[in-house]
């Protein structure tokens, strides 16, 4: 999947003005979309909990796991729990209208996009 970060962002505070999400959760939604971009937006992200509490800066657990749920509950994001030398995986939800708006508008500039060569 490819995605346009700046536009996913935006997207997403728009999405914000219409519904409630809780701080901590939308810090960790865009720490989420950080991670997707830097690996390349690949459909599926496999990390480890620890790497995500850090990013955004909690060393409870349960905390961050109740953080998570709300963008379950919100259906941001579907999560595959991972097991024990397996981290877990996360993919961003196409359905949610910001999200496949955005993909659209990728897939629009990738198939009109300027080539030109270099001197």
């Amino acid at each position: 999947m490819q995605y346009n970060y700046i536009l996913l962002n935006e997207g997403f505070y728009r999405w914000l003005e219409m519904n409630h999400l809780q701080i901590q959760s939308q810090l960790l939604f865009l720490k989420l979309i950080h991670l997707f971009n830097i690996s390349g937006w690949s459909e599926w992200l496999a990390v480890d909990n620890q790497r995500i509490m850090s990013l955004v800066q909690t060393k409870r657990e349960k905390t961050f796991i109740e953080w998570r749920n709300k963008l379950l509950g919100k259906k941001l994001i579907f999560y595959t729990k991972g097991r024990k030398g397996s981290p877990s995986k996360y993919k961003l939800n196409d359905e949610i209208t910001f999200i496949s708006e955005v993909k659209k508008v990728v897939k629009s500039e990738a198939q009109t996009a300027d080539i030109y060569k270099q001197n």
